[in-house]
C-alpha cells in the first residue's frame, strides 16, 4: 500500500441489508470505483468490534479524493444509491493523507486505531506517530504492515460540498492501521503497543477507538 491518498469508512448496516449489500459492493460498487479516482479498494467485516463493517480505498494522493468526476459522482447519486445509503448506519469517515507505510502486502486481519484527541499539537503528534509508534508496531513480531493515516479537514470539506448524501458522517482526526495474518497477532500487536513508552506519553490511549476486522473482498486496478 503506497498510495499518499485514502477514503476510509466505519459503518454498521441494517441486517436484513447485507446480504443485498455485499452482492452490489463486490461486484458493482467496488468495481466502480477503482481504476479511475481510486487505485484499490477493500472491505472488512468486524471481528467482535463496532461498528461492523470497514472500507478502505486508495488514491495516488489525497488531492485524487477532489477529482471532478468523483464529485459529480457525489453530487448525482442515482435512486438506487440514494436507498442504498439508507441501510448505512453508524457511519464514520476520513478523508487522508498517508503519513507513513511500513512493511509490505495486505493482511487477513487488520487493525484500525482512530483517534480524535481533544486538544493537542497535530505536528507534534505526526511526529511521534510517525517516527516513533509506526516503527514500532512496523517491528513487532508476525505484523505485516502498517500505515499511519492523517485526515485533511479542507478535503473532507470540499468533499462534503459536493455530497448529497453522508454530510454528518462521524470523523476521525488519525487512523493507525496495523495489517497481519491472524487475529491473535493484531492482538499481541495492539498490547505490545499500549506498553510503549512513546504511545503511552501521546496520551492517545483513552480517546482512541480500536477495532479489528477480517477481509471480506479487494480489488486493485494493477
Amino acid at each position: 500500500m503506497k498510495s499518499q491518498g485514502a477514503l476510509v469508512y466505519w459503518f454498521d448496516l441494517a441486517p436484513e441489508k447485507i446480504d443485498e449489500w455485499v452482492e452490489w459492493y463486490i461486484r458493482d460498487h467496488m468495481p466502480s470505483r477503482v481504476g479511475a479516482t481510486f487505485s484499490a479498494a477493500h472491505c472488512f467485516r468486524a471481528v467482535g468490534s463496532e461498528p461492523a463493517f470497514l472500507a478502505h480505498y486508495e488514491a495516488e494522493t489525497a488531492e485524487a479524493l477532489l477529482a471532478p468526476e468523483y464529485l459529480a459522482l457525489l453530487r448525482k447519486p442515482s435512486t438506487d444509491d440514494r436507498r442504498r445509503r439508507g441501510w448505512y448506519l453508524n457511519t464514520v469517515r476520513a478523508t487522508c493523507r498517508v503519513c507513513a507505510s511500513l512493511g509490505h502486502g495486505q493482511g487477513g486481519v487488520v487493525a484500525t486505531i482512530r483517534v480524535s484527541p481533544p486538544a493537542a499539537s497535530r505536528l507534534q503528534i505526526r511526529e511521534r506517530l510517525v517516527d516513533d509508534v509506526a516503527p514500532f508496531l512496523a517491528q513487532t513480531k508476525r505484523v505485516g504492515a502498517v500505515q499511519i493515516l492523517e485526515a485533511d479537514n479542507k478535503i473532507r470539506t470540499k468533499m462534503d460540498e459536493a455530497r448529497v448524501t453522508g454530510q454528518a458522517d462521524g470523523s476521525a482526526d488519525w487512523v493507525i492501521r496495523v495489517d497481519a495474518a491472524r487475529e491473535e497477532d493484531i492482538a499481541g500487536a495492539i498490547a505490545h503497543l499500549n506498553e510503549f513508552p512513546a504511545w503511552k506519553e501521546l496520551g492517545l490511549m483513552d480517546p482512541a477507538i480500536l477495532g479489528s476486522y477480517r477481509l471480506l473482498y479487494s480489488i486493485s486496478s494493477n
